[in-house]
């Protein structure tokens, strides 16, 4: 999912400022406290009323059987995260 030096290098690129002392420091706690949160939420959080469409390649008639979704979309209310 995340990774902190991934995180740092993006926010080095795009925000950092080569000649600030201890950007990379800052950006490396940005990044780590980031990471520990979002694995706190992901592992405490249901996502629901969302619905989706695509094809499932392991459906075979007149059984089904779930599966991954190849191609597919979701939708649902607003701020749902799709």
């Amino acid at each position: 999912m995340l990774a902190v030096p991934m995180l740092k290098n993006s926010m080095m690129g795009l925000l950092g400022n080569p000649m600030a002392p201890h950007a990379a420091e800052l950006f490396e706690s940005i990044a780590t406290g980031y990471k520990f949160m979002f694995d706190q939420w992901a592992a405490t959080t249901m996502i629901s009323n969302v619905m989706g469409m695509g094809a499932n390649p392991l459906f075979v008639p007149p059984v089904f059987a779930p599966g991954p979704v190849l191609g597919g979309f979701g939708f649902g209310p607003p701020g749902c995260l799709v």
